[in-house]
Formats: C-alpha cells, structure tokens, sequence
C-alpha cells in the first residue's frame, strides 16, 4: 500500500530540517523516456530509450521485477539492451 514517510530534524526542539519521500503502489504502466529529443533516422544515428516501471501516480516504482521484450517497427534495429 502506498504512504509518505516523513523525517523531520529538530534542534532545541525547534524544527530546522523536513524530508518526505512517497513509496509506490504497484506497477501500472511502464515509461519510455528518450536521451533525446530529436532522433536522426540514419544508421549513424544511437537512440538511448530509458524504460521505467511506473505506478498509476507516476511515481517510479524501484522494485519493479519483471521481463520486458522489444519490438523494433520500420528502419530501426534494436543494438543492445540492458539494466544499468
């Protein structure tokens, strides 16, 4: 189930310091986001699509375990895949 979590730093029981972080709820969807704007359609031309798993907020979901397969349509051709 998603939820905040929230760190507050105090000193003198003053508040002097405030972190949230949103954990996600499971995958919904998955996200292509191109290196570039712009992609050259010649085969001198290196496209880097990141594919990110995502949750129905649109929050990156980090423990995201699954196969993703590619399909390349037209003149292109898929070079290499991998996870960082």
């Amino acid at each position: 189930m998603p939820g905040t979590l929230r760190a507050i730093g105090l000193k003198d029981g003053e508040m002097k310091e405030s972190v949230e972080f949103q954990t996600t709820g499971a995958v919904s969807g998955l996200r292509l986001i191109p290196e570039q704007s712009v992609i050259k359609a010649d085969r001198d031309e290196i496209a880097f699509i990141r594919v990110e798993a995502i949750d129905p907020e649109g929050r990156i979901v980090p423990d995201a375990n699954f196969e993703v397969s590619t399909d390349v349509h037209g003149n292109g051709e898929l070079i290499a895949a991998g996870v960082p």
